[in-house]
């Protein structure tokens, strides 16, 4: 058994089996995220849509959530990628949650300890499993990912609103990248957005109502 686990995870080192490490972060702050939702309702894993190769990460009802994570390195920030991901669509409105998380080790956080918290409190866990499938987790790999291990440090929930700093379409003549460019990639510097951080009671006071939201839907 012990020469299995080290050719799978000889294989994962090398792609085969595990996704990447900026992968690995980005479903584990996804997870993070999800943990909160269920704590509100166990209906609201039902709006992860970041496996299903979805615009946003999280929609409920006329919220929309993106889910970052990032290393504790430096100042902090967050990664954008392209010019919708930070684009409110009309009526709906947009957050950011973001963690902030650094690698250990004999961590507390990994991704199939947040996954056997979430499915303790949902309803369909099968239904959450092919979720997580989509997401490259598979419950018959959990030794190697367990091998991934962070610390949290910090998670906070950003508005999005009009002057939240961004690249956006109408910093375009056409909305659109110029000819000849294929991809945006840019870094939001988090000490430029204590403005549109939500407060603790905020935070829960929108859980509360995409919770409520589950019961009139």
């Amino acid at each position: 058994m012990d020469a299995v686990l080290e050719f799978r995870r000889l294989l994962s080192r090398n792609g085969g089996l595990l996704p990447s490490e900026d992968e690995i972060l980005g479903l584990v702050g996804e997870l993070l995220l999800l943990r909160r939702l269920v704590s509100a309702s166990p209906h609201l894993w039902q709006g992860w849509n970041g496996p299903l190769g979805s615009a946003r990460d999280y929609s409920w009802g006329v919220v929309d959530i993106e889910a970052k994570a990032s290393r504790m390195a430096g100042e902090s920030r967050l990664t954008v990628n392209g010019l919708d991901q930070l684009e409110p669509e009309e009526e709906r409105e947009l957050l950011i949650h973001h963690s902030v998380l650094t690698d250990n080790p004999v961590g507390t956080i990994d991704v199939p300890g947040l996954v056997d918290e979430i499915r303790a409190q949902i309803l369909d866990p099968e239904g959450f499993d092919t979720r997580l499938a989509s997401a490259g987790y598979l419950s018959e790999q959990r030794d190697l990912w367990l091998e991934h291990r962070f610390t949290l440090h910090r998670s906070h929930i950003y508005r999005v609103t009009e002057d939240f700093p961004r690249i956006r379409k109408s910093d375009f003549p056409d909305g659109s990248l110029p000819a000849g460019v294929a991809k945006l990639r840019y870094d939001v510097l988090l000490s430029n957005c204590s403005n549109f951080l939500l407060s603790g009671s905020e935070e829960e006071s929108l859980f509360t109502a995409v919770a409520r939201s589950v019961e009139t839907s």
